[in-house]
């Protein structure tokens, strides 16, 4: 067990103070082996929008930074965390398989199951579990009345070379604290009960043990500290940063790759005298956490499963077929023209805006039939009265008026009757921090802010 070899005051130092300590002469000589990659909680995230620099994760990129692993001459072995999908709706099962297609790609070998993964169509994971290499597992759910989703409790992997052989094992779980809505025909058992048998067969059969816990970080300390058999539980829920989320609990190190595939973490291993190790990193840390991002943007095999995802959704006019709700009565949007008649200046100065061209890059990057992408691009998507498509509705293509100011009809009918005044919790609707990292509402309200009346 590669952690017991270790003394845990030693690594606990390693890891809280890094390069301040120099111990370790032997380790930083040593090549890796063996690497395992991890990233999870996806949620729908393909692609960065590409609206402003700075933004992390996407498919391609994280190909190209396994590809570039590969290149080194690294054995990896790339695993998933949970969570694909983000809500059991069509785009997300697209999204689902579009991500599972470019993984299989990329070599990854287990995938474990969340909480939103489980709420998506039984027989779309059912269809998941028998088309691609990625082995989805889960310790502790109980699929009632589908026995034939084959979901494995673990699953052991075997690297072999002419210079050694090396076994890890791969424990899931899902922590029934996070589920919040009630699942039909799924039991989700204690997860220290469920893995209790299972690390005491898997244990003396691998070299390592390694957790997957789709769980907060508190469940993943707990189960540290009853089951310090596992090595390493690469955990974590809706973690931002996940630099800062390391952790030990006695010897079992606790990982976390963060959400929306933003970044991946590696941990290397080498063996030396019949015994397996972590091999510290940079700063001698045992985990290093690599961003997702530009460095590793270039064309490759998996821009095909973002190009397929593409056309599946014009395909399937998921844009067409996008709910809305209707508005109060005599409540319309009009258009940006409309408004333009008697706010000239205005409307004159909008169209030397960024917004003015909003539209026009959904159609660069070949997103103007994506309705997530084209939500924040146009006005008043999710109303009856608002964006249909560029043919049907051209007057309400870009971010215009009404984006900020709320429908125009109450107040062209009556120009006594003011428009909705413009607040900054509008602009956070779209300048989120998935899609707008570096969004500050002063400096891009001076780009934005038209002529007073």
């Amino acid at each position: 067990m590669i952690l017991k070899i270790l003394n845990s005051v030693i690594i606990l130092v390693v890891l809280l103070f890094g390069n301040r300590y120099v111990d370790c002469g032997v380790l930083s000589q040593t090549k890796e082996q063996v690497s395992i990659v991890f990233t999870g909680e996806e949620n729908g995230y393909l692609k960065p929008c590409g609206c402003t620099g700075g933004q992390l994760g996407g498919l391609v990129r994280r190909y190209e930074m396994i590809e570039s692993l590969k290149a080194d001459g690294h054995i990896i072995l790339p695993v998933s965390l949970g969570d694909l999908s983000k809500s059991p709706d069509r785009q997300s099962e697209i999204k689902m398989e579009t991500m599972l297609k470019a993984m299989d790609m990329m070599g990854y070998v287990v995938h474990n199951i969340g909480e939103n993964d489980l709420a998506m169509d039984f027989g779309l994971l059912y269809y998941l579990c028998q088309m691609y290499n990625v082995e989805f597992i889960s310790a502790n759910i109980r699929f009632i009345n589908n026995p034939e989703i084959e979901i494995k409790p673990y699953l052991i992997k075997t690297i072999r070379t002419k210079e050694f052989e090396f076994k890890v094992g791969f424990l899931g779980i899902l922590s029934p604290f996070i589920v919040e809505s009630e699942l039909h025909n799924i039991e989700i058992v204690d997860p220290v009960k469920a893995l209790g048998p299972l690390v005491e067969k898997v244990r003396n059969d691998v070299d390592i043990l390694v957790l997957l816990a789709h769980s907060e970080g508190d469940d993943a300390e707990y189960i540290a500290g009853k089951l310090p058999e596992i090595d390493i539980i690469i955990t974590g829920h809706g973690i931002e940063d996940p630099e800062t989320s390391f952790k030990m609990v006695n010897d079992t190190l606790i990982l976390s790759s963060g959400k929306y595939g933003k970044y991946a973490g590696i941990v290397k291993f080498y063996c030396e005298m019949d015994k397996w190790h972590i091999l510290p990193g940079k700063d001698e840390k045992f985990v290093e956490i690599v961003p997702i991002d530009e460095r590793f943007k270039r064309p490759s095999k998996a821009d095909t499963f973002i190009d397929e995802y593409k056309n599946i959704v014009m395909q399937e006019d998921l844009l067409g077929q996008h709910q809305k709700v209707e508005l109060g009565q005599g409540e319309q949007y009009k258009g940006n023209t409309a408004c333009g008649l008697c706010h000239p200046d205005i409307f004159e100065h909008w169209k030397t805006t960024k917004h003015f061209r909003a539209y026009e890059t959904l159609e660069k990057g070949g997103d103007q039939f994506d309705p997530e992408c084209v939500k924040c691009h146009v006005v008043g998507l999710d109303y009856t009265t608002g964006f249909q498509d560029v043919r049907k509705t051209p007057e309400l293509k870009d971010v215009g008026c009404e984006s900020c100011h709320g429908f125009g009809s109450v107040h062209l009918a009556d120009t006594s009757m003011p428009y909705k005044k413009m607040y900054k919790m509008e602009c956070l609707k779209c300048h989120d921090p998935e899609n707008s990292p570096h969004f500050d509402f002063p400096s891009y309200w001076e780009k934005i802010k038209h002529p007073v009346e």
